[in-house]
């Protein structure tokens, strides 16, 4: 079977006439498939990944349900006529024709929207920042910067450890936002250690944004404290969810 695929474009100055992708849409057989920049599977749109396109977020959305409209009600044509009919910032194009294609159309237009549209840069949080913004999700309220009390060793005196989250006035539950790194996780690792010197430690979360960790090491790199500690990934997009069950 084979599927003509068209691209979307917005041109915000129609002076300059400099067209920047920001769809793709394929069309096998009956079935449409439309990708776009900042609209998730579900069809939120991200206000992050719009910046920069020079319109505002409702305007961006009109103008996408316009497009599913077209396509899914068999009148695709009508879209590709939008320059003759008026001048416009959004624009459809015809891309090209791919005569065979194998496998699930959808992963055909994932992969032409990878190609096709040039997303910004995401910025990398610190880990610090992500678990602040997970907690807010989850609705979980912490202290900061908590105190537990501890030894190095066994022949030292106790001295408060540190720890950036604590649940409860009791601190029942202390979760730690760390890089995915060894030195990181090992510090970790000697805190733990340094509370349990004098009692019990509490319930211990560290979380780490899994997804800068190389995965191949990513077992050897949890072991010294996954024995210890429940693990968050902050990059998860279920991370609030699983942040709440384990807390709960």
């Amino acid at each position: 079977m084979h599927a003509d695929w068209y691209l979307v474009q917005i041109t915000a100055d129609l002076r300059r006439h400099e067209p920047r992708n920001i769809g793709v849409v394929l069309n096998v057989g009956e079935q449409w498939i439309l990708r776009f920049r900042g609209v998730d599977r579900s069809g939120k749109i991200n206000g992050r990944l719009l910046r920069g396109i020079g319109v505002s977020k409702s305007t961006y959305q009109s103008w996408i349900e316009y497009f599913a409209r077209k396509a899914h009600t068999g009148r695709w044509s009508e879209a590709l006529s939008i320059p003759e009919k008026r001048p416009s910032n959004f624009s459809a194009i015809h891309g090209g024709t791919i005569m065979e294609i194998a496998g699930e159309p959808r992963f055909l237009a994932d992969r032409l929207f990878s190609e096709m549209v040039t997303l910004p840069e995401k910025p990398i949080q610190a880990p610090l920042d992500l678990a602040r913004h997970v907690l807010a999700e989850a609705q979980i309220e912490v202290h900061e910067r908590i105190l537990l009390p501890g030894r190095w060793d066994l022949d030292t005196p106790e001295v408060p450890i540190p720890f950036d989250f604590g649940l409860g006035e009791d601190h029942r539950v202390t979760l730690e936002a760390l890089s995915p790194n060894p030195l990181a996780i090992s510090y970790l690792r000697t805190r733990i250690d340094a509370v349990e010197r004098v009692g019990k430690a509490p319930r211990i979360i560290a979380m780490l944004p899994l997804n800068r960790a190389d995965r191949d090491l990513l077992d050897d790199l949890l072991r010294p404290v996954e024995q210890h500690a429940g693990i968050l990934d902050l990059d998860a997009s279920n991370a609030a969810n699983e942040l709440q069950a384990m807390v709960s």
